[in-house]
């Protein structure tokens, strides 16, 4: 829906000691502001081993480009860390982000070819897991994703990065779990 802003002008010219006294209005028209875009879900590239954000592009609206926003630890407010064109890929790896040691929480925005930008997504964090060796077994422990909901974790394992098998299902509610092996492992969630 098209929203107009009126804009009233007055003018006082004074030619020759006569005072001419004009107004008039202008209307301008607007676009509404672009709708709010959301995050489809964050994750670690096994590439780059960055945090990736990653959204589905809006074609059918004015967007020029995506801002993406980092929660910052301390103050727990949202600063920007990156923007994407609409051009581009929906999806922007965070340069900065140290996966294996904490998660992160992010929001996106839209921002249309005038320059307005959308309110911000609703927030999605990361899934941090830590692995200790218990000598005979290996403890992990878990912070849960947040953006989406679910009722399950699978965890996975494998001694190569190719080769991995179901290893445990573990429910919302848990936050750790002691797995027995001999060998060296490597983990994954899904």
């Amino acid at each position: 829906m098209q929203s107009f802003r009126t804009i009233l002008f007055t003018a006082l010219l004074v030619i020759s000691g006569f005072y001419l006294f004009a107004q008039y209005s202008v209307h301008i028209n607007q676009p509404p502001p672009v709708s709010r875009p959301q995050i489809c879900l964050v994750t670690v590239s096994p590439e780059s081993d960055k945090n990736l954000i990653v959204w589905e592009k809006n074609n059918a609206e004015r967007v020029a480009e995506y801002k993406i926003y980092k929660r910052d630890d301390n103050d727990l407010q949202y600063y920007p860390i990156g923007i994407k064109s609409v051009t581009e890929t929906g999806i922007f790896a965070d340069s900065a982000s140290t996966p294996h040691l904490k998660s992160n929480y992010y929001k996106i925005s839209a921002i249309d070819s005038c320059g307005k930008e959308s309110e911000l997504s609703d927030a999605h964090k990361t899934i941090y897991l830590s692995v200790s060796d218990e000598g005979n077994s290996f403890l992990l422990e878990s912070e849960h994703y947040e953006g989406l909901s679910f009722q399950n974790y699978e965890i996975w394992r494998g001694i190569q990065l190719i080769i991995f098998f179901g290893s445990a299902l573990i429910l919302l509610t848990v936050y750790f779990i002691q797995i027995l092996t001999r060998r060296v492992e490597l983990f994954f969630i899904s």
